[in-house]
């Protein structure tokens, strides 16, 4: 898989030229960087520099599409001089960040991951990205992803498949695999991703580090390439879960602190038949291991049925289908991209994106719009009520399960399918597996790295909860953070 050459505005962006293999310094966490930054410990030169370098010694991670140097070093350069001459400071002042490549930024290609889009510049931020601006980050450039956003592994046939941190051979997850990549290896602290059926949490489970997909609608859809507006939403993903608390309040506009609630009393429901029973040994072992220290810490275990709660889920899949053609569509349109949805599909480069819109949402078999209304308006509800009975009936304050069946496998050969625990089934399928049906539902979720596997792979435990608990589970993630310690950095 070959990384394609680069549209003509982006060659000046691009992290190929002067690159050094010198070992930059460890990459501090979010709130580690800004609080440095604001006590003159470091610059935020310093810090961008440091994501540049780092970024040019993971280029086999096919982690960004672009980079943009020049205005990363120009940004900095004034927020240093903001902090000499005593200026109000936001708080996310001078750190580097990096932003997923379906998500606009004023000035940057704009890709989705796709070769059509290759010379889109956008013109406008999305409100999301914004947000982060108004507070001092400083996007240093654009994130690869699975092509379009349409699949779980970051395997993109345009742009290069995006390597796992802990291992460059393994995937990294999608579709928000450049972000989870990029903070897992420590080139950035923050990025920003988006999840549709588990495209944040997925990536930071695979990764090692946190992520939120927040409760859809939580924070603006503007400015994003989308795959069901019903069900999208952007999500942080970061290194702790303090880092994910500041950046929901930044991106929500929330306020209030978030303090951590610790495991005693929690009531933390567990649906093995739905979300354990198909998962790999590895996995089975660090979850278990997972639920008896978070026994031992004073957390109640309770074990749950949620009957047919796949099958309910496979009703609402109309949803995304029919939205994905009408969105995408009118994405291309109002931002004025010169490309036309056929164009689009077209030049799909990734066999498993290509054979997904072909047989599902340009084919004359795609669902109509009566099959799109009952999907949203009839089968969602019912799903949304079992999950809520679900959370009701046993007074749950969340519900955890592995975020995937699996740790991250080999690149090579993962396209179209992959073997778990002895069943062979598509990639996509596979992987969205556990964060599908609550996706679907539209809960939040958090995901915090539990365990390395003997292949030294991470494995990420996920903690939903009901709708605008966002907050709520955040507490719980931070609580949990003193059972499960952050995991090592990978090996450079």
């Amino acid at each position: 898989m070959k990384l394609l050459p680069q549209p003509a505005a982006a060659i000046a962006y691009l992290a190929l030229a002067g690159a050094t293999h010198a070992q930059p310094a460890p990459m501090p966490t979010l709130l580690e960087a800004a609080t440095a930054i604001r006590e003159h410990t470091t610059t935020s030169c310093e810090l961008v520099e440091r994501s540049l370098r780092a970024a040019d010694l993971h280029q086999d991670l096919h982690a960004f599409i672009t980079i943009d140097r020049i205005g990363a070093r120009r940004a900095c350069a004034e927020a240093d001089r903001a902090v000499a001459q005593g200026r109000k400071l936001g708080r996310l002042h001078g750190v580097p960040v990096a932003i997923k490549d379906n998500i606009l930024v004023k000035g940057l290609p704009f890709t989705g991951g796709t070769r059509a889009l290759q010379g889109y510049v956008a013109t406008q931020d999305a409100p999301a990205v914004a947000r982060l601006r108004a507070e001092g980050a400083i996007v240093i450039g654009k994130l690869n992803l699975h092509e379009l956003a349409f699949g779980a592994t970051g395997n993109n046939f345009a742009y290069g498949a995006v390597g796992n941190a802990y291992d460059p051979s393994r995937f990294a997850g999608g579709s928000s695999g450049g972000s989870g990549a990029a903070v897992g290896a420590r080139i950035v602290p923050a990025a920003l991703g988006t999840d549709t059926g588990g495209s944040v949490r997925i990536p930071a489970a695979l990764n090692g580090v946190v992520g939120l997909r927040p409760t859809a609608g939580r924070y603006s859809g503007e400015g994003v390439l989308p795959v069901s507006t019903a069900r999208d939403t952007i999500g942080p993903l970061a290194r702790s879960v303090a880092d994910l608390a500041l950046l929901d309040e930044i991106l929500s506009g929330s306020r209030g602190e978030v303090q951590p609630k610790p495991p005693p009393g929690l009531r933390l429901g567990v649906a093995r038949a739905a979300f354990y029973d198909n998962a790999d040994e590895a996995t089975r072992r660090a979850f278990d291991a997972a639920l008896d220290k978070l026994k031992g810490a004073g957390a109640q275990i309770v074990e749950i049925e949620i009957p047919q709660l796949r099958e309910v889920a496979a009703k609402v899949a109309p949803v995304t289908d029919y939205e994905a053609r009408v969105g995408i569509a009118a994405f291309l349109a109002k931002y004025k991209t010169g490309v036309s949805l056929d164009r689009l599909v077209a030049d799909i480069a990734s066999p498993d994106v290509a054979a997904g819109f072909r047989n599902r949402i340009v084919s004359a078999s795609a669902p109509t719009r009566e099959a799109y209304e009952t999907a949203l308006k009839v089968e969602r509800p019912k799903l949304q009520a079992l999950l809520r009975g679900a959370f009701e009936s046993n007074r749950l304050d969340a519900l955890l399960y592995p975020v995937t069946l699996a740790p991250a496998l080999p690149i090579r050969g993962t396209e179209m399918s992959v073997t778990i625990n002895g069943r062979t089934t598509s990639t996509l399928a596979a992987y969205i597996a556990n964060t599908g049906p609550t996706s679907t539902a539209v809960l939040p979720g958090v995901t915090v790295p539990i365990a390395l596997s003997d292949e030294g792979l991470p494995i990420g435990l996920a903690i939903d909860g009901l709708w605008n608990s966002d907050r709520a589970l955040l507490a719980i993630a931070m609580g949990m953070e003193t059972i499960f310690p952050a995991l090592p950095a990978p090996k450079q």
